[in-house]
């Protein structure tokens, strides 16, 4: 809704625009909201607290143990497990050792990829930026974790000119 919080450089040349923006796609409630004090400490602390939670995606991170006992404990490899059973039954221990072998890598394997993926993911998802929001009248740089519904944000240009430090 703000170009840049008060008292922190504004460009005058912006306001006329800025006040058409905030009138043509804002709405009424945005405005109020926008020009208002902003959330409260108590009301952000429950709104962070309530059912909307913190505004970060949380993604659940076994470790190589808990894995490797959800993967051996379906269905499939008991099934595999009791194939390689019969071998050993039949005295075919070396077939049997090398079959047991080949599941039970296959299954760490499994278990190794699909956690550095979740890793992966999860640090793709962690957004850790410092953001203008508006609090008890106030600006404040929060991190986007911290945000929840009914903050005032404001959007910054940090002076980039849009280009990756590769590309120069």
């Amino acid at each position: 809704f703000t170009a840049q919080p008060k008292g922190h450089g504004g460009v005058p040349e912006c306001e006329a625009e800025l006040t058409r923006i905030r009138e043509a796609y804002a709405g009424d409630w945005a405005l109020r909201a926008a020009e208002g004090p902003g959330l409260s400490p108590a009301a952000a602390k429950g709104a962070l607290q309530g059912v909307q939670g913190r505004n970060e995606i949380e993604i659940e991170i076994p470790t190589i143990l808990e894995g490797c006992q959800n993967e051996f404990y379906t269905i499939f490899y008991i099934y595999q497990f009791a194939a390689v059973l019969l071998a050993f039954f039949w005295d075919y221990v070396t077939v049997g050792l090398m079959q047991c072998a080949l599941v039970l890598a296959c299954g760490v394997i499994k278990v190794w990829t699909e956690r550095q993926q979740r890793l992966e993911l999860h640090a793709i998802s962690m957004i850790n930026e410092l953001v203008w929001t508006k609090r008890s009248d106030k600006w404040r740089r929060l991190v986007c974790a911290e945000l929840c519904v009914g903050d005032v944000v404001c959007l910054v240009n940090d002076g980039g000119d849009g280009k990756d430090e590769e590309e120069e």
